[in-house]
């Protein structure tokens, strides 16, 4: 019986190591699974161009994992919760990759959310320095299919990427087709999507157009304000020429006020002798006035 106890023990505690946790989510009630795949369908006519898969995520990635995508098959991000990235390089670079030790860099994303002021919140993520990103989990679809509510008949879906190349070299991806099927008797559904525009020239010239207007408006705006400026100086020196005339004339009239009030001390008479003299002035006058009437 102790033996047949112990043993019980053993199996319970090796269970503990052996026995791997399950990864597939539980589905609620009401619900089903949706069986999704997102798939790149027309690499085959890029030979020169390699699609690379990046994500990371919170639980089942340590730091990032990265594989080649290839042409018609499923493309995979391991948990569901991580974030996938699209990447591209070419045939002879990939050669010289290794996917086990890209060397990254970080630059910010929007999360979504806002803060308290409104504005948009970043998270700083990590990519691959030295390959060029086609497509973020924000423009990407979900390549987790989960489950849907029993109220909606989507039992599969495919959705369809394509890449193409513009009329400068870039390399682009776009959702090129989708296809849904249902549970019900209801038909499956296909949706196409436009290629986009791949013809850069006129947006090249735009572009230039646009940067000939730019500078343009900088230099109006730069005359402008040189304009205001320089009447602003004007009027400021025209203001200091009146203060200065202001002064002068000032000067000016308090100099002609003394002069005329010392001219005016000169012509009174003043003093003991001066008063005699006033007087015998006066003593003339009278002389002459009756000299004329004798």
């Amino acid at each position: 019986m102790k033996k047949n106890i112990n043993l019980i023990f053993i199996l319970i505690f090796l269970s503990l190591f052996l026995i791997k946790p399950a990864s597939a989510d539980v589905i609620p009630g009401d619900s089903h699974p949706l069986d999704k795949c997102v798939k790149f369908t027309n690499l085959n006519d890029f030979p020169n161009i390699v699609l690379i898969g990046f994500y990371k995520g919170p639980i089942m990635v340590d730091k990032y994992q990265a594989y080649k995508i290839k042409n018609n098959k499923c493309l995979t991000k391991g948990y569901k919760h991580n974030l996938l990235y699209v990447y591209s390089t070419t045939k002879d670079k990939f050669k010289k990759l290794n996917l086990k030790k890209l060397e990254l860099k970080s630059h910010k994303v929007k999360t979504g959310g806002m803060n308290k002021d409104g504005e948009p919140l970043y998270q700083t993520v990590y990519g691959p320095k030295n390959l060029n990103l086609l497509l973020d989990y924000n423009n990407l679809e979900d390549s987790h299919g989960g489950y849907v509510s029993n109220d909606n008949p989507l039992k599969k879906q495919i959705i369809e990427y394509s890449i193409a190349k513009k009329s400068n070299g870039e390399i682009v991806a776009y959702k090129s087709k989708e296809i849904s099927a249902y549970n019900n008797d209801q038909p499956k559904q296909i949706k196409r999507f436009e290629k986009p525009d791949l013809d850069t020239s006129n947006k090249e010239e735009d572009i230039i157009n646009k940067e000939g207007n730019d500078k343009n408006k900088e230099h109006k705006i730069e005359q402008d304000k040189k304009q205001i400026d320089d009447k602003k100086r004007e009027r400021e020196e025209e203001k200091k020429k009146n203060r200065q005339d202001k002064e002068e004339n000032k000067q000016n009239s308090q100099k002609q006020d003394k002069k005329e009030t010392a001219g005016r001390r000169e012509r009174l008479p003043s003093g003991p002798l001066n008063i005699n003299r006033f007087w015998q002035q006066i003593k003339n006058v009278f002389k002459q006035i009756f000299a004329i009437y004798k």
